[in-house]
């Protein structure tokens, strides 16, 4: 057919076809880079987003850190008293004073939940029990721990005695009196954090060292509709183990990290913590052993692992 066609419509065609396929050639190759240079401009971007995020977060936990070993102090466990560490003092007093509350244990953590309407904090309730010594060592200790807490942002503060009991809470939420070495508690996060803090109480090799050394921090656990972490400390009377002081963090801590945008200009990254996923711009980071990262346009993937 086309050696039928008149001389002048064979050269047209021929000079259009030489003219026409290098182009769409040099387009495609010129496409090639073009998207390659976006995706590694992508991936440089989230790559600097994420290595400030993660000095963010390393900041935050260093922070976390040293708040708590300030509030219990630096002092030995075989020199840690009631008389030198003030937490040890506060926890002393709840153990003795939640006695006059019942004669069996089981029945005394049972009054001992009933005594505050869950989630006052400080309002009592009209239950009738022997409760005159407890309230007057709540009253006189409750603002200094509520105080803590509040400065730097904890969820809660409990002090559990050496049998697991959690004697004290500044929220008083359902965690309040129960046993963290009974069932149904005993799998949780919460007694995780205090089952180590007996651990590091039998370590003879740290029996010189400061009770804030034996810190444990605890993995993210959802409790009802809260995602939460434990950080225990354990306490001591002359190198005898009398329980330990656990602070409870939320994770709305890191959201608040992760979304702030402070720093990385106009670029719509937004990252939003839920559970284990990082939602970032187009991007989804899966956080695991290794992260993966899946970058959805068209056709484009990258598979990410960084840096440990």
């Amino acid at each position: 057919m086309f050696c039928n066609l008149p001389l002048k419509t064979k050269l047209v065609v021929t000079y259009l076809l030489l003219s026409i396929i290098p182009f769409i050639f040099i387009s495609a190759l010129l496409l090639e880079f073009f998207v390659d240079t976006l995706e590694q401009q992508a991936f440089n971007q989230l790559q600097s987003v994420r290595n400030i995020k993660k000095t963010q977060v390393q900041d935050f936990f260093k922070q976390i850190k040293a708040q708590a070993e300030y509030f219990v102090g630096n002092i030995g466990r075989d020199q840690m008293s009631s008389s030198n560490t003030t937490v040890v003092g506060h926890l002393d007093v709840f153990k003795t004073d939640i006695k006059s509350l019942a004669q069996d244990p089981r029945q005394r953590r049972h009054v001992l939940q009933k005594l505050f309407v869950p989630g006052s904090e400080d309002q009592p309730t009209d239950i009738a029990a022997n409760r005159d010594f407890y309230d007057f060592s709540h009253e006189d200790r409750h603002p200094f721990q509520k105080a803590f807490i509040d400065k730097f942002g904890y969820e809660d503060l409990l002090l559990v005695s050496e049998t697991g009991d959690v004697v004290y809470s500044v929220k008083k939420e359902a965690n309040f009196g129960v046993n963290l070495l009974e069932s149904p508690n005993a799998g949780t996060a919460l007694a995780r954090a205090f089952q180590n803090a007996m651990l590091q109480s039998a370590d003879k090799s740290k029996s010189k060292a400061a009770a804030g050394e034996s810190l444990y921090f605890s993995d993210f656990e959802k409790a009802g509709q809260h995602i939460r972490a434990y950080i225990s400390i354990p306490l001591f009377s002359f190198g005898v183990f009398e329980g330990a002081v656990i602070y409870c963090i939320s994770i709305d801590q890191l959201n608040r990290i992760l979304n702030e945008r402070t720093g990385l200009g106009d670029t719509g990254v937004k990252l939003i913590w839920s559970d284990r996923i990082i939602l970032c711009a187009r991007a989804v980071i899966v956080l695991h052993s290794s992260i993966r990262l899946k970058r959805f346009s068209r056709a484009v993937r990258i598979y990410w692992k960084p840096n440990r």
